[in-house]
């Protein structure tokens, strides 16, 4: 018991610094390709990194909430709601005025395309569920699932907030829908598999 309220303690840390350093990355947004994505690979490397040294694998996941022929049976729909959310913000941009041309812009090169379509989007995956959902989840469960699941998502949406006021909105939802899926399986795989799968399919086009 007292481990466990050691290992808490220094993990609870983890819930400001790791959406910081997501945060400190924003000027990435202001390089050209392919900088912009040499940065961001950099900085999802820090999150983890970050996340894994301050104790994150200690702390407690939740009970599988479903069985798993359901969260099979689910996870397509989840899927569906993510793109559907994504499509919102590719449908309707809104970034900032000044980030406009900035935004994740074009790959030329094939090899960095494939580059981050692969590793680059499971980065992201990785980064964003450790510090959203893992992290969240494990310092605040105690606190009910309607607080959990609102502070965590606006977190995240927030952490979007370059890309608009439409991306915080859409990726806040998306957040509450990964935190579900976290908890619906009791495993950080799912919501990482979700998240990745959403993204491909968005960057891939």
């Amino acid at each position: 018991m007292e481990g466990a309220r050691k290992g808490l303690a220094k993990a609870s840390g983890l819930l400001f610094l790791v959406p910081l350093l997501q945060v400190a990355a924003w000027p990435k947004f202001l390089l050209p390709a392919p900088d912009l994505y040499v940065a961001d690979y950099l900085s999802r490397v820090a999150v983890i990194g970050a996340a894994l040294a301050g104790g994150v694998l200690a702390l407690p996941g939740p009970r599988r909430e479903w069985s798993w022929l359901k969260v099979a049976v689910a996870a397509p729909a989840f899927l569906v709601l993510l793109l559907a959310l994504s499509e919102v913000q590719q449908v309707l941009p809104a970034p900032w005025p000044w980030l406009r041309q900035n935004l994740y812009p074009y790959i030329e090169s094939f090899d960095l395309w494939l580059f981050d379509l692969t590793i680059g989007l499971v980065l992201i995956a990785v980064a964003e569920e450790l510090a959203f959902r893992k992290v969240f989840h494990g310092l605040w469960q105690d606190r009910g699932w309607p607080a959990l699941s609102l502070v965590s998502s606006v977190a995240f949406g927030l952490l979007h907030a370059p890309q608009g006021a439409l991306a915080v909105v859409s990726t806040a939802f998306a957040g509450v829908l990964l935190m579900k899926a976290y908890r619906a399986s009791g495993t950080l795989w799912v919501p990482i598999g979700l998240h990745y799968a959403a993204n491909l399919v968005v960057f891939a086009n």
